[in-house]
């Protein structure tokens, strides 16, 4: 990508975001501006990176050929073309080839431009967080819930029509890491969030993080996904998806899609019922058809070898 491009992308991301963040209350979102800020510097080509890989394709030639083009940037990167190998090994073991370097046709052939974006955006959110745990073995296992729940949501996304595994890569991994940070920060008051989860039998409470921080982890997610390029409804879809409790709400369709992935993730790791609100009417999906797929599903992420894949060894 030349300087002309990286310069327009960025541009339209501003605008974008800008319009998208307007429609969203304010409450909170300053202070989990602040939050996301306290990651550090961010890397700047990386949205528009990012921005590009999410742009969908048009019958120009030339929109592929751009595409492809960040593709061999991040090969050019050790730590992220390593980690695009190894993400690609954990879901489509001995498809690639080993006795030469990986090209954009290897990747494609297999996965998405949009999960390659979510990939990289995971993994430097996840580089970011470990600087912060302090404690190796709080570390080793908050690493191998994001993945937990990152394999979950991939293999959802990728099984559902219309969603695709960038989603359900993003629902799955970035919430589970903004927490892992929020608790870094404050780990006294995070330990009494906890209490609280287990005693209600709950994963999140927004209500509660808002009360106890003046943000709650949907709108860092939210906000973080802005700062690493994700324009148009992503932002403000995350926020209100991740966040809503009624599954007969108002959502947009993206966050209706966020919901639901949301809550089959915890149908699928609690092996429970999942509400039957969240599949025919909104999805045209039976109650049989979603009990098979989640099944599924449950299946093929727990019968597998699991890699740590945003630990690229390198």
């Amino acid at each position: 990508m030349n300087r002309t491009e990286y310069k327009r992308c960025m541009s339209e991301a501003n605008v974008l975001v800008k319009s998208v963040l307007d429609r969203i209350p304010p409450d909170g979102w300053e202070v989990a501006g602040r939050a996301v800020s306290s990651l550090g510097p961010f890397f700047p080509p990386l949205a528009a990176y990012v921005r590009v890989l999410n742009t969908p394709l048009t019958d120009d030639p030339q929109g592929k050929v751009t595409k492809d083009s960040v593709l061999v940037e991040f090969l050019r990167t050790p730590t992220i073309g390593e980690a695009i190998r190894q993400f690609i090994e954990n879901f489509y073991p001995r498809r690639l080839p080993t006795h030469r370097a990986l090209t954009p046709a290897d990747i494609t052939g297999l996965v998405d431009y949009e999960s390659c974006a979510a990939l990289v955006t995971l993994l430097y959110l996840f580089s970011k967080v470990k600087r912060a745990v302090p404690n190796r073995e709080q570390w080793q296992a908050l690493a191998e819930l994001v993945h937990d729940r990152a394999d979950i949501g991939y293999y959802l996304g990728q099984s559902l029509p219309g969603f695709g595994g960038a989603l359900g890569l993003l629902v799955g991994g970035a919430r589970f890491l903004s927490q892992g940070y929020i608790a870094t920060r404050d780990p006294g008051r995070h330990q009494q969030y906890e209490q609280h989860l287990r005693a209600n039998g709950l994963t999140f409470d927004v209500g509660y993080e808002v009360n106890k921080w003046g943000f709650s982890h949907t709108q860092f997610v939210a906000f973080y996904l802005q700062r690493m390029g994700y324009t148009r409804d992503v932002p403000f879809s995350v926020a209100t998806g991740l966040s809503s409790t009624n599954n007969r709400g108002n959502l947009t369709t993206l966050a209706s899609k966020i919901q639901a992935v949301s809550t089959w993730i915890e149908v699928i790791v609690r092996d429970s019922t999942p509400p039957p609100s969240l599949g025919e009417a909104q999805f045209g999906l039976s109650a049989a058809e979603i009990s098979q797929l989640l099944k599924s599903v449950r299946t093929m992420a727990h019968s597998q070898t699991a890699i740590l894949w945003l630990e690229p060894k390198n």
